[in-house]
C-alpha cells in the first residue's frame, strides 16, 4: 500500500482521503494542549451522528509523546458515531 502524507488544515477538521475502503472523509478533534485526540474515518457525505465511523484514540503521556492508539470499543469497524466519540471505551 503506497502511503499518502497530508497536512492537516489549521482551519478545517475535516479532510478527504482515498485508501483501500475508497474514497473517505477523515475528522479529527484536538485536546486542551493541541495535539490530535481523536481521528474518525467514514464515507464522504456520512452524518457525524450515523453509525457509520471508524474512530481512533491517540494517547500521550505527560511530555506529549504518543504512547498508543485505541479504537472505540476496541473494533477498527465502521460501527460508531463521530457525535459520540468521547463516550466510548477504548482499547
Amino acid at each position: 500500500m503506497r502511503m499518502i502524507e497530508y497536512q492537516l488544515p489549521r482551519d478545517s477538521n475535516t479532510i478527504p482521503i482515498q485508501n483501500a475502503y475508497g474514497d473517505l472523509t477523515a475528522k479529527y478533534a484536538n485536546n486542551a494542549a493541541g495535539d490530535i485526540e481523536y481521528i474518525g474515518k467514514a464515507e464522504i457525505g456520512s452524518s457525524p451522528a450515523s453509525s457509520v465511523w471508524q474512530i481512533k484514540k491517540l494517547e500521550y503521556d505527560a511530555s506529549a509523546v504518543l504512547t498508543s492508539i485505541v479504537w472505540a470499543d476496541s473494533t477498527r469497524d465502521f460501527v460508531n458515531t463521530w457525535d459520540s466519540r468521547t463516550g466510548y471505551s477504548y482499547g
